[in-house]
């Protein structure tokens, strides 16, 4: 096996690297104890320093996670619904193609629609076309007033 390259003093992303470890990965690979930008001690696989794939003890994640969720609540979120929700498309397993209607076991179309976490059910219909229908009137009346609140 090579001879692992001497990391010591060298930064990745928040990570400075302090020593080599005694201890070789599972794979055989050198182990280098590194100090975060946060202070917190971490022991690292030298490839993924070198490849970037590790840049923090895990607090760039927490820090980018909290960053998002922040975009979200203001700029994605009003009266506590994700309006990027409301206009998603269809899912791909959909029997119906449509947005909201399933196939019962009888062969009736159902149409429903969820508003801030509650389930309206909109009936029940003989046609897709019918079922379609309810429901777009339904987003008119439950989904229209949040996406134009959204995006003023």
């Amino acid at each position: 096996m090579a001879k692992a390259k001497d990391l010591t003093g060298k930064t990745f992303g928040k990570l400075e690297v302090l020593h080599r470890s005694p201890k070789r990965s599972k794979s055989g690979r050198a182990v280098w104890v590194c100090r975060c930008e946060c202070e917190a001690i971490t022991e690292v696989e030298s490839h993924h320093l070198l490849s970037g794939s590790t840049i923090s003890c895990g607090c760039a994640r927490s820090d980018a996670g909290k960053a998002m969720q922040q975009y979200n609540k203001e700029h994605l979120i009003k009266d506590g619904v994700y309006t990027h929700l409301l206009t998603s498309k269809v899912r791909s397993d959909s029997k119906t193609g449509v947005k909201g209607v399933t196939i019962t076991k009888n062969g009736k179309y159902q149409a429903r629609i969820a508003v801030k976490n509650q389930h309206i059910h909109l009936g029940l219909f003989n046609t897709l076309e019918e079922a379609a229908a309810a429901r777009k009137e339904a987003e008119e009346k439950y989904h229209k007033p949040l996406l134009e609140d959204n995006n003023e």
